[in-house]
């Protein structure tokens, strides 16, 4: 057997692939052949058989071609009528505005030496005119200090109680670290997703010698006192009357091996809670929504179809993108039906775009967004899903084939997948939870997971703190500060980004 990832002759990699395309249809006639005589032995159709074999066969060679050489991306390519329209206006090129960057002005002078006249041996004086230079964006590095803090006391010369200047807020009452310094380490951890290993290395670069150990204690310590801010963010959520709910796996790594547990989210427009599971069973879902009353967008997993059977207080609303994925990933063995039930969804999808967002509105905006929704949805949507329906009971396929799959799966969920028709409040698609969602992605990417239970309740903190403030449009740092030292000076106190002003 030659082992293709060590050719390097161009040649030879031809004559391989050849060879290697001959021995496929040898195997695939070989196959046609037994697969007919076993449809006999089991009184089957044998041509039926076939083709469900071959339609098998399509499917994993189209899967492996999309693999190697598709995209990523669920966009489609679009066909343009008109290729002047569709050609994209050219992006000027040009300096980035940076409002947020501090401007410091350097002038440049001659150095002494050079200060001679070449005329007439005099000396050069500064004219104060100066040539402008341009700008440029620089960098300054992180630096770290030893801060040895005393408290001026004072004393009233009527020999009165001696009063010290205030303490100030400290992390714990005798931690040798800032409350800065711990914040630091969280938002380099979860929100740009720094392994403490690497800001270990990075730290004693910059001076400073320290331990993976002793940034844990700090994490850990500032997590117990955001943990009434974590709470109140659920609350929040679930007095919300339509949420989006899902799921994605997180190691958990112990000294006996590692397990697989499982990251449950509740969204809203406006705020994210995050909490984790040794499983993804129908018990771990009532956990996080068992009290919840209102309509719940989610993908078609079990677990929330269970809970929403035993809870008549929450209904599930079915997600038009999950929909859409499923005939993506038929469209490469059957792309003129999948055109056809494509399209339709996006025009579903653009339809909505024409509603302004009305999560951030208040008042008759807000009334008059909604009613705008619904006018929409009632005089095009509904008669896209009309259409939609109409095909897929027209479609003929194979039982296991891939449009059968993404069909049956559309069909099996139609009622809940029309309940947005009914009510403006519920989305079209669960895709703003599922982006909240590439943040743990991402970690598990970079610091694969946590080493202990207590480490999973502290990521979930941080992570449902950090990206609720992004939501809001509040900085995450600090927006953590403000929560801690509330919680430190008042313990149990509880802060949510909604409102605050920095």
């Amino acid at each position: 057997m030659t082992d293709i990832d060590q050719l390097t002759d161009l040649d030879t990699l031809k004559q391989v692939v050849q060879l290697q395309s001959v021995e496929l249809k040898r195997l695939h006639a070989t196959l046609a052949e037994q697969t007919k005589r076993l449809a006999l032995l089991e009184g089957k159709d044998p041509i039926e058989q076939l083709q469900l074999e071959l339609t098998k066969l399509k499917e994993q060679v189209a899967r492996q071609q999309h693999k190697l050489y598709g995209r990523s991306s669920e966009r489609r390519k679009r066909k343009t009528r008109n290729r002047e329209k569709s050609r994209k206006k050219r992006t000027e090129f040009g300096h980035r505005s940076q409002p947020e960057l501090a401007v410091e002005v350097v002038e440049s002078t001659l150095p002494d030496e050079q200060q001679g006249c070449t005329s007439c041996g005099g000396t050069l004086e500064p004219t104060g005119a100066c040539i402008d230079a341009g700008e440029e964006i620089t960098v300054v590095e992180r630096e770290y200090k030893l801060v040895r803090r005393k408290r001026r006391v004072y004393r009233c010369r009527c020999q009165a109680e001696p009063v010290a200047a205030p303490a100030p807020v400290k992390l714990s009452p005798r931690g040798r670290y800032s409350l800065d310094f711990a914040i630091n380490v969280a938002v380099d951890k979860y929100l740009h997703h720094l392994p403490l290993a690497r800001q270990v290395r990075a730290m004693r670069m910059n001076g400073l010698i320290i331990d993976t150990q002793t940034l844990w204690g700090q994490l850990d310590t500032l997590a117990d006192h955001l943990w009434p801010s974590y709470e109140l963010i659920r609350e929040y959520i679930q007095g919300a009357d339509v949420i989006g709910a899902d799921e994605t796996w997180w190691r958990l790594m112990t000294k006996s091996g590692s397990k697989r547990w499982w990251v449950w989210a509740m969204t809203t427009h406006d705020a994210v809670y995050y909490h984790l599971d040794p499983s993804r069973s129908g018990e771990a879902a009532r956990t996080l929504l068992g009290h919840y009353e209102g309509i719940v967008m989610c993908d078609a997993y079990s677990a929330y179809k269970t809970l929403a059977r035993n809870n008549p207080s929450f209904v599930l609303a079915h997600c038009w993108a999950h929909v859409r994925r499923k005939f993506i990933e038929a469209h490469s063995v059957y792309p003129d039906e999948c055109d056809v039930v494509l399209d339709l969804i996006d025009e579903l999808f653009l339809i909505e775009r024409l509603v302004p967002a009305h999560q951030a509105l208040e008042g008759q905006p807000k009334l008059d967004a909604l009613e705008q929704r619904s006018h929409l949805r009632a005089t095009r949507s509904r008669a896209i899903t009309a259409r939609i329906r109409e095909w897929a009971y027209q479609q003929v396929a194979l039982p296991q084939s891939k449009l059968a799959k993404a069909t049956n799966y559309m069909l099996n969920h139609w009622s809940s997948l029309l309940l947005f028709l009914e009510d403006p409040l519920i989305p079209i698609h669960n895709n703003h939870t599922e982006q909240e969602m590439r943040n743990w992605v991402l970690g598990r990417k970079n610091h694969y997971g946590s080493r202990s239970k207590r480490g999973t309740e502290v990521a979930a903190v941080f992570y449902t703190l950090l990206e609720t403030a992004k939501l809001c449009g509040v900085d995450p740092r600090a927006y953590l500060r403000i929560v801690a030292e509330a919680a430190i000076h008042d313990p149990g106190r509880a802060m949510l980004p909604h409102g605050l002003d920095f």
